[in-house]
């Protein structure tokens, strides 16, 4: 543990600039993220700072509850130049990715501490050689131009073009993170782009490049066509996603993102991590998804985990029915336009424009039943969102309340 005094003179970085913040909901734990020493027009930086905060009990008037009840609870560049840096004794410029982490806390009046922190030079990355996905073309890390279209760190998006290349084309790099990940979602990602290259479905985004570091000869994600307008879950994040998609356009979301999972369910391929932020949105207004690979076990920390999950301690896999849940969820998000916080307190709107259908709503709860055996497969779920098109089941939400009980 490092401790110093908070009259430490600042240290200013012309070249720092904020990559990303993590603010998981009903959690009082979060990370911002920051690159040093980094020329911003490139994609590859030198060093990341991750700096991990959380409020604090004891100290009311300090740095970390300012920030965490602030509305936007980023860290700021101030804190981090002036009171975080100078005790990090950060490497000189190198074209070596560098990773450290680090977390900080008032233990008394005008008094940090700093925990220790770790570097890593990219060896976290898994090793990727000419038998992983050879038809796919290899990019390196250091001919990827960052754009300024879209950096969207909370989705795991950035713009990029490559050297040497048409630069009016966009390609969207899904990165193994530039905070190395876990060595389990580092595997996941490298089976997501064998998945998606593998299938050729109308719905199902298909890499163009693998991306990798040609010093470690590591794994560094995926390219992906750019798609400018985003995903369902950053225009809910935006909160535009009215202005683009009316009553019918979700239907035909809902229909297609049930298509993908009825196709994947086919393949006994279960993902649970089913989510609007892995849904884009095509030029033409169809969909397609990324972020289908199993997870293997689900994730039980996860904030949006189905009630037989939490009521089980030892049953974790992946199965049709949790995918359902996850489904179950994205139709709420998609119709009433919102992200999803708080489980606990979702609800439907009773009046205005965003009145769902009511067999509509009835197939959302039975996907989000509470015993697993409730839930519809998705091929039920399929059939009635088909049915919801046609005429039996109009859009007015009263017309077809006596119908509900027959969708599923």
């Amino acid at each position: 543990m490092r401790i110093w005094c908070l009259s430490t003179g600042p240290i200013y970085h012309d070249d720092l600039y904020w990559l990303g913040h993590q603010a998981p909901p009903q959690c009082f734990r979060q990370r911002s993220v920051f690159a040093v020493r980094t020329d911003r027009e490139r994609y590859i930086s030198s060093t990341i700072i991750s700096v991990v905060y959380n409020a604090n009990k004891t100290f009311a008037d300090c740095f970390e509850n300012h920030t965490v009840r602030a509305e936007d609870s980023s860290l700021s560049y101030w804190v981090l130049s002036n009171h975080i840096l100078p005790c990090l004794g950060l490497p000189s410029q190198s074209r070596t990715h560098l990773y450290a982490e680090v977390s900080f806390e008032t233990i008394a009046p005008g008094l940090l501490a700093i925990s220790p922190y770790t570097e890593s030079s990219g060896l976290a990355y898994p090793l990727v050689n000419d038998t992983f996905c050879p038809h796919i073309p290899r990019v390196s890390i250091d001919n990827l131009a960052r754009l300024p279209l879209r950096s969207h760190p909370a989705f795991h998006v950035t713009s990029v073009s490559i050297d040497g290349h048409d630069n009016s084309i966009v390609y969207a790099a899904r990165d193994a993170g530039l905070i190395p990940y876990d060595e389990k979602d580092l595997e996941m990602l490298m089976t997501e782009v064998e998945l998606m290259t593998s299938f050729c479905h109308p719905h199902i985004i298909k890499p163009t490049h693998i991306m990798h570091d040609p010093v470690t000869h590591t794994f560094r994600g995926y390219l992906m066509p750019f798609y400018p307008k985003g995903s369902i879950g950053e225009a809910l994040d935006k909160n535009i996603l009215g202005s683009v998609a009316t009553g019918e356009t979700k239907l035909k979301w809902a229909r297609q993102i049930a298509v993908v999972i009825a196709f994947l369910h086919e393949k006994s391929i279960y993902c649970c991590d089913f989510k609007t932020s892995s849904i884009l949105i095509h030029e033409s207004g169809d969909i397609c998804m990324t972020g289908i690979a199993p997870t293997g076990i689900y994730n039980k920390s996860h904030w949006n985990i189905p009630p037989d999950l939490q009521a089980n301690t030892t049953d974790f896999s992946v199965t049709g029915p949790r995918d359902m849940w996850c489904f179950g969820n994205i139709l709420w998000e998609i119709w009433e336009e919102k992200l999803i916080i708080n489980v606990d307190a979702r609800s439907w709107s009773e009046a205005g424009d965003r009145v769902a259908p009511a067999w509509y709503r009835h197939l959302a709860e039975k996907c989000l039943a509470a015993a697993p055996q409730g839930r519809p497969t998705i091929l039920e779920a399929l059939d009635a969102l088909e049915r919801g098109f046609s005429v039996d089941y109009p859009m007015n939400s009263e017309a077809d309340e006596g119908d509900k009980n027959n969708i599923v």
